[in-house]
């Protein structure tokens, strides 16, 4: 993946986001603000599995889990 090319899996409120699964890859290359990402707010986040024999991240390539709880001011 390279050039800004992104695989996400998102949830915000109710509901729980996806999983990202690669498997039985010979090579994963990340490149040039290419990411990988799951993100959660107020929620449960997925998980990113990988199996491969090379995992490769560079030039600003981001592989990343987030979970945010926002919080309401009054």
């Amino acid at each position: 993946m390279t050039d800004n090319a992104a695989v996400n899996s998102f949830t915000a409120g109710k509901g729980n986001a996806g999983d990202i699964i690669f498997n039985d890859c010979d090579l994963i290359s990340l490149n040039t603000n290419a990411q990988i990402n799951s993100f959660a707010v107020d929620s449960n986040g997925g998980n990113i599995r990988i199996s491969t024999g090379t995992l490769s991240a560079k030039n600003d390539a981001l592989l990343e889990v987030n979970r945010n709880r926002w919080k309401s001011r009054n």
